[in-house]
């Protein structure tokens, strides 16, 4: 790893800071509060420490944009400082051995060029708060992918060179289809006229909201051909203490770009925070963790029954949620939309949800941490979701494209994990990046009864991805089987198109 020099940070942010908005002494301010170092993944490590990089509005905006933005943090830094968080708060914000004293310091972390395959393992902890380049609103496609077989023994290894050749198939296909989509949606979805007594500028502004829903609407379907591999951007922001053990124990995961990550976030946070960031592994905790990561990081991958591989239910749910209605009618009945149920009724209990899901969607539902979700391995197994495929019928042309490239990457998936070269585990972890993220995977969530709740009511709203949105779906008919005194504040309209989409954006007032 690398740790860049003050230097080298002004550099590469010369001429892009709009200087008649800042003294010299204090653009230097500026700069020597941002550090940056490079993994040995190739992700880019950013933080920021004192004075106006520590605004917790401008830090709300540098992640906010993370999400809308696929620049990464030197683009979205220069945004800030350029344009100032106070009008984008505005807008914004309102209406959308005691390790205790680590629970008090909050430290930012902006990653950049990690793949999506890693963001799980750092999304996936109770605590966890961040935002990642959302494949719903941005072509990702720009930040290439991570090819973990050269990560281990170089870019000029034969299996590693193989592997770059596949995952620029999906790559192709995608920059290919995304004009072609576009043609598509607009005449299945087409603009309105614009209508009598409106304004200009009013339908100047729906025209907008248009071509946003549209490219949105076309990342919807496309995304299910990016591979888990694709490199993205993501922020975290932890307290101290969380995020410490965290990287700890995800130091010893059994994928090399995970550990390598979690490796370099603790060495890059002890050269800034050297007391708080120890690092320091007590006898017996690093084998401890190292098993904990092997059997849990990646769902199905270690389990006892098969590697990956054989039935798996469709969909089931299950409760041992116990509520009287008597007591808590006031609760379950009656409540306001947009009010969640009291976390005091997380003491009756979970939901578990046991279901085939594709990664693309599955990454959606897994922003819920009040529970636990396992994370997936990765594999083909189970099938393409049936819903891309049906969005590429549109196009004959494009359908045998897309069935062709998917042919491709089955053949080449399948002969690479029996090739022997490598443990069949093994095999399966590093060739999950390859995995187009449409491919169903074995999930399962396990989450509180209130929190089961709020997940329905947000996740059946027409903005909702449509794959993820059938399973929201079929949890609320399930509450309401097991639950028939609750209200659930729930969308059962069957449109897939919502105009509401083209306004999820993050731009200047």
């Amino acid at each position: 790893m690398k740790i860049l020099s003050t230097k080298e940070v002004s550099a590469l942010l010369a001429n892009s800071i709009d200087g008649t908005k800042y003294s010299k002494r204090a653009l230097k301010h500026i700069i020597n509060c941002i550090h940056i170092a490079e993994s040995r993944t190739g992700a880019r490590l950013i933080t920021v420490t004192g004075g106006l990089l520590q605004d917790p509005e401008n830090q709300a905006m540098l992640m906010a944009l993370n999400s809308r933005e696929a620049g990464g943090f030197l683009k979205n830094l220069v945004e800030v400082l350029n344009r100032g968080s106070e009008k984008f708060m505005e807008k914004f914000f309102v209406g959308y051995g005691h390790k205790s004293i680590g629970d008090c310091g909050f430290v930012p972390l902006w990653i950049d060029g990690l793949s999506i395959v890693a963001t799980k393992q750092f999304e996936n902890w109770p605590l966890y708060s961040g935002q990642e380049t959302s494949t719903r609103y941005v072509d990702v496609t720009k930040a290439g992918w991570l090819n973990p077989i050269a990560l281990q023994k170089g870019k000029d290894d034969p299996d590693a060179k193989n592997l770059d050749l596949v995952f620029g198939k999906l790559f192709d296909f995608y920059k290919k289809a995304l004009p072609v989509m576009d043609k598509i949606v607009r005449k299945r979805f087409p603009k309105n006229k614009k209508k009598k007594g409106e304004t200009a500028e009013q339908h100047k502004k729906y025209l907008e909201a248009y071509n946003n829903t549209v490219f949105a609407k076309c990342c919807d379907i496309l995304g299910a051909y990016l591979p888990c591999g694709t490199r993205t951007n993501m922020s975290i922001i932890m307290n101290i203490r969380q995020l410490g053990e965290h990287l700890q124990q995800m130091s010893f995961d059994p994928i090399t770009e995970v550990s390598c990550l979690a490796e370099d976030c603790t060495t890059f946070l002890r050269s800034i925070y050297p007391s708080s960031f120890s690092g320091k592994v007590r006898e017996g905790q690093g084998d401890y963790w190292k098993t904990v990561r092997k059997e849990t990081a990646y769902y199905l991958i270690n389990g006892s029954s098969c590697l990956g591989y054989g039935k798996y239910p469709d969909y089931e749910f299950e409760t041992d949620v116990l509520l009287d209605p008597r007591e808590w009618g006031w609760a379950i009945n009656g409540r306001p939309r947009g009010c969640e149920l009291p976390k005091e009724m997380r003491k009756f209990g979970n939901c578990k949800v046991t279901h085939l899901q594709d990664y693309r969607s599955m990454r959606d539902g897994y922003r819920h941490r009040d529970g636990t979700n396992r994370v997936p391995c990765a594999v083909i197994d189970f099938g393409f979701e049936d819903w891309y495929k049906d969005q590429m019928r549109f196009s004959e042309k494009l359908f045998k494209e897309s069935v062709s490239v998917l042919r491709q990457i089955k053949s080449f998936y399948k002969s690479s994990i029996h090739s022997g070269k490598y443990g069949i585990r093994e095999a399966m972890l590093n060739y999950q990046y390859l995995i187009p993220m449409g491919y169903k995977q074995p999930c399962e969530r396990t989450i509180t009864f209130a929190s089961m709740v709020y997940y329905v009511e947000l996740r059946t709203g027409t903005r909702v991805h449509p794959t993820e949105r059938v399973l929201a779906l079929k949890v609320a008919k399930s509450l309401k089987e097991h639950f028939p005194n609750l209200d659930l504040h729930i969308d059962e309209s069957k449109s897939e198109w919502d105009i509401r989409r083209g306004n999820d954006v993050i731009k200047a007032k």
